[in-house]
């Protein structure tokens, strides 16, 4: 409810992929939140609670964090669970406990078109094993054509240390919301 200190929010969610033909109606997943308003932004607890298609569990916990403070946005989220989807182009499943976060700062006078930002994300998708570490570090600038496109320029610093042979990333995209 908006102007309530708490939010709750909850569904039920489809187990099967995007790339699934067919919804066999086994894997409904729950999804639930609860976050508190803050002058200026809101911090958020949430759940994930369900199973892949081939029965393995998917369970995650999440804190979140949003803060904007005048021309400053502060975003963030770390989440742990277990289940991790594995990168490769055939989805596996692993049951191993996996940890991820990120924070963001972002600057954008008002009435401006300008965002400058800064992004760093961790994820180890296995806590257990050694050497399978993800860090990146985004410095990006949005530029607002109107209220709803914008472009976008970053670089990327990246430390995979599963493909260590990827350095970075340089990126511009052009995006409509609606």
């Amino acid at each position: 409810p908006v102007g309530k200190p708490f939010t709750v929010s909850a569904g039920i969610t489809n187990g099967s992929f995007l790339d699934t033909q067919a919804d066999e109606n086994s894997h409904k997943n729950f999804v639930g939140r609860v976050g508190y308003n803050l002058l200026g932004g809101q911090i958020g607890a949430s759940v994930y609670r369900g199973h892949s298609p081939n029965g393995l569990v998917m369970n995650r916990t999440g804190l979140d964090l949003e803060i904007n403070r005048g021309p400053l946005l502060i975003q963030g989220e770390a989440a742990q669970g277990y289940g991790r989807m594995s990168t490769a182009t055939v989805p596996t499943f692993v049951n191993a406990e996996s940890r991820g976060a990120y924070l963001t700062f972002a600057y954008q006078k008002a009435g401006s078109p300008r965002q400058p930002y800064l992004r760093l994300d961790t994820y180890d998708p296995d806590v257990d094993s050694a050497n399978d570490n993800y860090r990146r570090a985004t410095v990006g600038y949005n530029y607002y054509l109107t209220g709803n496109t914008k472009l976008t320029v970053e670089y990327q610093a990246i430390q995979d240390e599963l493909r260590p042979n990827v350095d970075g990333n340089i990126g511009a995209q052009y995006q409509v919301s609606f």
